[in-house]
């Protein structure tokens, strides 16, 4: 058995949350959660900014959205998701919002994706990323508190508010736009930034990846790489 194939085995306890399946109503089927978060995993590369390519995570939000951080992917003439087995796909970038550090991007392809919701202090959750050496990779966290963070946009012009979570253990490079879920299968954070003085990492609550997801659809504007 693989690294992967041990973790799906028991990263997860089955809730009807979680459970796959798809719904059939006058001839019409309606996509649902997958029943195993690591399929909703991928990595983000972006081009275009520097001489190499930016990487990092990103989650499946809905049958073909995948959201990130908008410091990843702002100013990028070229998006490209990974997934398993070394597939990828072209992407889109139809929402950011560089106050929130947040962003949507659309690919042509159907993606397996996850259901959100709020999380409880003290809770147990795992942290799923992805790594341009390892491919997707989970390890166990736990919501150390609930935040209200002032803190600068990713260009460093204002400071703006955003709800958060603080989680356990070490957040990495690359490890932005990957998300926390908790053990019955659910987003309950998106990583934006470490902690420079502390083994702690920061999350964006779900009440923010709404309202990024909910401007979709709307006019993106055209940012400049970040910093």
């Amino acid at each position: 058995m693989t690294v992967l194939a041990a973790l799906r085995s028991r990263l997860f306890r089955p809730s009807v949350a979680a459970v796959a399946v798809v719904i059939v109503a006058a001839g019409c089927s309606a996509p649902t959660p997958t029943a195993d978060p690591l399929d909703a995993t991928y990595g983000i590369e972006a081009s275009g900014c520097s001489a190499v390519s930016a990487f990092g995570s990103g989650i499946g939000v809905a049958p073909d959205l995948i959201m990130t951080t908008a410091h990843t992917v702002a100013g990028a003439t070229g998006l490209v998701v990974h997934g398993e087995a070394s597939t990828s796909w072209p992407a889109t970038l139809v929402a950011i919002d560089p106050d929130l550090d947040l962003a949507v991007l659309r690919l042509d392809t159907a993606v397996a994706f996850l259901d959100r919701r709020n999380p409880d202090v003290g809770e147990e959750a795992w942290l799923l990323t992805w790594s341009n050496d390892e491919g997707r990779r989970a390890r166990s966290t736990v919501v150390r508190g609930l935040l209200r963070v002032t803190i600068e946009d990713i260009y460093l012009h204002r400071e703006g508010s955003r709800r958060a979570i603080e989680v356990s253990g070490p957040v990495v490079a690359g490890d932005s736009g990957g998300a926390v879920v908790g053990t019955d299968g659910r987003i309950i954070g998106l990583v934006y930034a470490a902690s420079r003085e502390r083994s702690v990492g920061f999350a964006l609550r779900n009440e923010e990846l709404d309202r990024v997801v909910a401007s979709v659809g709307q006019p993106v504007p055209d940012l400049p790489c970040g910093p």
